[in-house]
Parts: structure tokens; sequence; C-alpha cells
């Protein structure tokens, strides 16, 4: 299956207050001049952050919204990025098709039998929209995950540069990998 994002999160697992309470950034206005500087790039280290972590587990954290595309049907379609919480849609060749069983854990199997394709079915012929992540809010995500962006916000913000002059390079931090390991889903099938 191919797939990519159709509708990203409304919003991000850590807020930037965290982010700053985290980095022992100033965080109100009374505590520093321009205590606003950075929170272009904080922001972008949020998002960055978060998509690192969800890469690395396969998993979608805030509810998101995601397009499939089969050429054919298998099977079952095992859909990708758990957690799963529904199905939006199934289209057959443009024509809706709903007479599916869903699994909690994101398993589609036909009612009956999945519907015949024409001998010309054209491009993505079955396309498939599910919503995945672990709920609409950041207090959702499971609080390792939270806590692994917050380390990865850490370490982006103080090595801003490519290379450490003095340094020897490392992979993500071990705390990092230790936070999402159990997390990962690994059934890529």
């Amino acid at each position: 299956m191919i797939t990519r994002l159709s509708t990203a999160p409304a919003l991000e697992p850590v807020t930037l207050t965290e982010a700053k309470l985290h980095l022992r950034l100033r965080t109100t206005p009374w505590e520093a001049l321009n205590y606003t500087t950075e929170d272009n790039l904080l922001n972008d280290l949020i998002e960055t952050a978060r998509q690192v972590v969800e890469d690395y587990t396969h998993r979608a954290l805030v509810n998101q919204t995601w397009v499939g595309y089969l050429d054919s049907f298998p099977a079952c379609v095992r859909l990708p990025r758990p957690p799963f919480q529904s199905v939006t849609s199934i289209t057959v060749e443009g024509t809706a098709f709903t007479d599916f069983y869903e699994s909690a854990e994101g398993i589609l199997t036909p009612t009956d039998t999945w519907p015949l394709l024409s001998s010309d079915p054209g491009a993505d012929p079955i396309v498939i929209t599910w919503v995945a992540g672990y709920g609409a809010t950041a207090d959702d995500v499971p609080k390792p995950l939270r806590q692994a962006i917050l380390l990865l916000i850490s370490h982006l913000y103080s090595n801003r540069e490519a290379l450490l002059i003095g340094v020897n390079a490392q992979e993500l931090p071990m705390g990092v990998q230790y936070l999402l390991n159990p997390h990962r889903w690994l059934d890529l099938a």
C-alpha cells in the first residue's frame, strides 16, 4: 500500500510552553525582554521531533488522516500508522464500498468478498482513508513518547550544526531510544 498524510494533526503532543520549560527558557514577558525571540525555531523543532518519533515508531501520535492506495485487494488490509481510530471511506474505482469489518487493530476484511476490479481499473483503483492516532489531545499520547519529543527538542536546540567539533558522532540519543523502543510498531507487512 502506498500511503500519504492527508490531514496533519491539529496540534502537537508538546506545547511551546512545555518545550520552553524543558529547555529552561523564559516563558513569560516579565522574565526576559525577548522571551519570544526563538518561538518560531522552537515550534519547528517541536514538529520535527514529533515527526522523528512517528517515523521511528511507525505510529501516529495525535489524530491525523491518512490515505492509502492499492492496486488489488489482499485477503485482508492492515492499515499502517497505528493506533487505528476509524475508516473514513473506501472507494473502489470511484464507488464507495461499505461492506467491510474493521478491527481495533486496523485490519479490514470484507463482509462477504472484496469487489472485483474491472479489466482496466486505471490509476489507484482502491483508495482507503482512515484516522490514526492515540487521540485528539496531547494528553492522549503516552508520556514516554512525549518525553522523547522533549529530549529530541533539547538535543536539536543544543546542537544546531550538522558537525560538532571535538565531539564524537552519535546516533539518536540513547535515552530517546529507551523511551521509544517499547512503542515501536514492527509489523510493517
